[in-house]
């Protein structure tokens, strides 16, 4: 599932289709091939051991999702929790079904809508506490290997990642290509411009324009890129 601006640009990711053969029916195909990454240092992940992700996950994750007594949708959308069914249809198919209310379901739950993670079921059965980072396991192109509070966010590389470079010369390459990521935690703006004109960080992906403005005057070695804002309430 990915989120973007509106239907035309809705991108595939865990998900390798969908299509709705009525207005209240979603229909999304799963992609085969993906794998929960393998850290050999994490118990949790361990656990999990680096098996691929199926249709049942889908269903698992999502009924916990709409279901759960505290899931957010029962307090932001209980139309759409309390009316939607899920199911797995096929092998790697899963079809939700919704049938009031389907343009806040296909939202919420094929969209994006905060939507963005399946997690291996078995850590429920295992772990009373995901909020806790050492418990987390998933399928992107990073795993997090260390979290410090109001610190820092640690990253490393995915081996076993998935997904390849879809354009240019570099197309058909396995991603990601570097090794890793250090977010830095630096609640004050001031603090983190200075990091960034002084190089103790390379990117900054927040900056007012005034601010914007002195660094290009100050600093004109650093490069920078313009983008339009998500819509208010989608995700970008």
């Amino acid at each position: 599932m990915n989120a973007g601006q509106g239907i035309d640009d809705f991108s595939p990711y865990l998900a390798e289709s969908f299509t709705m053969p009525e207005p209240e029916v979603i229909v999304l195909k799963v992609r085969q091939g993906i794998h929960y990454a393998l850290n050999t240092r994490s118990e949790a992940s361990r656990l999990v051991g680096g098996r691929e992700m199926t249709a049942d996950d889908w269903v698992k994750n999502m009924n916990m999702f709409i279901n759960h007594p505290r899931a957010w949708l029962r307090t932001a959308q209980p139309v759409v929790a309390a009316e939607t069914k899920v199911e797995k249809t096929g092998p790697w198919e899963v079809t939700f079904t919704c049938k009031k209310d389907p343009l806040q379901a296909w939202f919420w739950l094929a969209f994006g809508g905060g939507y963005y993670y399946q997690f291996p079921p078995e850590l429920w059965d295992r772990y009373s506490n995901l909020q806790d980072w050492r418990n987390s396991v998933g399928t992107g192109a990073f795993m997090l290997t260390d979290y410090v509070a109001n610190s820092s966010i640690t990253l490393v590389k995915n081996p076993n990642y998935w997904g390849t470079n879809p354009l240019g010369s570099g197309k058909g390459d396995r991603l990601p290509y570097i090794d890793g990521i250090k977010t830095l935690i630096l609640p004050d703006m001031s603090t983190r411009i200075a990091a960034l004109r002084t190089g103790k960080i390379d990117m900054l992906d927040t900056v007012f324009a005034d601010d914007a403005v002195s660094l290009k005057k100050t600093t004109p070695d650093l490069k920078s890129a313009k983008y339009l804002p998500a819509r208010p309430g989608s995700s970008a």
